[in-house]
């Protein structure tokens, strides 16, 4: 025989006894329908894994991805809060219609409930290895929530109109797309993700930046704090001038811009004060960049 034909007889017995294993553990997870539907190749499987630490159970499971939608609202008049939890998938805050309405097609454990004023959207389910979901949040034109807090992991984040008092975003390693946001107080803390914000409209803002970006446009009307390790931040601010604010500027072996004012250097603490100014500004870099335009 020759060598290539061993070869291919090696593969071949490989891939048949991956096929039995498939078709065993198929049995034994969810039956022999699941067999069935994976060894007649009816449907290409997906696959992710289950993992319970508490009780140490391991579990491997088959199926084809889920595009079912539900479908769930109240009246405008019911909500005041929104706390959002997403670990993977994609996130989108839309305007509608009269009520507040939340969309989700999903694979994978998800729960939309409303406990008193606060509207909670839950889909942590790390084990999902395959078939992110979907979570759209319709909410009417001009309505404003008292509190959103958003917390997602390696989410896409799509706002395309929101209106808060308070606004606070907690980024893992996705990336966010904010358009048209209007709070009193913005706070964003982002991991290694990415944050872009234009056409926005904030009273006092804070932003603590790890290793990712953020790029915002718009109206810093009072305060701005900025704490960035090793990534860059960069804010054009419109509306206002440089020497409408005091400055508190901390930087490491970073750099920071502020105007045409450059500051860099290790350890360089500079305190810039103007006269009749309305805002403080802190800024703190330690080796990243950040750097404030104004327009």
């Amino acid at each position: 025989m020759k060598h290539i034909s061993k070869i291919i007889l090696i593969i071949t017995a490989i891939c048949v006894s991956l096929g039995l294993l498939i078709t065993i553990v198929a049995v034994a997870a969810g039956g022999a329908g699941i067999a069935k539907e994976i060894v007649l190749g009816k449907h290409f499987p997906s696959l992710y894994v289950n993992t319970n630490r508490a009780n140490d159970e391991f579990g491997i499971y088959f199926g084809n991805v889920s595009t079912k939608e539900n479908s769930v609202g109240w009246s405008a008049e019911t909500i005041k809060n929104l706390d959002l939890k997403y670990e993977a998938g994609l996130v989108e805050i839309v305007e509608g219609d009269d009520d507040v309405t939340v969309k989700v097609i999903y694979r994978g454990k998800n729960s939309v409930s409303l406990e008193g004023d606060k509207l909670i959207i839950n889909s942590t389910n790390k084990e999902i290895i395959n078939g992110k979901g979907t979570v759209r949040l319709e909410v009417p034109k001009g309505f404003a929530f008292d509190n959103v807090k958003m917390q997602v992991g390696a989410a896409q984040v799509d706002i395309g109109m929101l209106r808060a008092k308070n606004f606070e975003l907690e980024l893992g390693a996705g990336a966010a797309c904010i358009d048209n946001i209007a709070c009193d107080n913005m706070n964003i803390h982002i991991a290694a993700g990415e944050v872009f914000l234009e056409d926005a409209h904030v009273e006092n803002a804070y932003v603590d930046v790890g290793m990712g970006n953020l790029e915002y446009e718009g109206i810093v009307s009072k305060d701005l704090d900025v704490n960035c390790g090793m990534g860059n931040v960069f804010f054009e601010i419109k509306d206002r001038e440089e020497i409408q604010n005091n400055y508190k500027v901390e930087c490491g072996a970073g750099n920071v811009t502020v105007g045409d004012s450059s500051y860099s250097g290790l350890a360089t603490v500079r305190n810039i004060t103007n006269e009749n100014a309305s805002a403080d500004y802190v800024l703190k870099c330690g080796m990243g960049n950040i750097e404030i335009a104004f327009e």
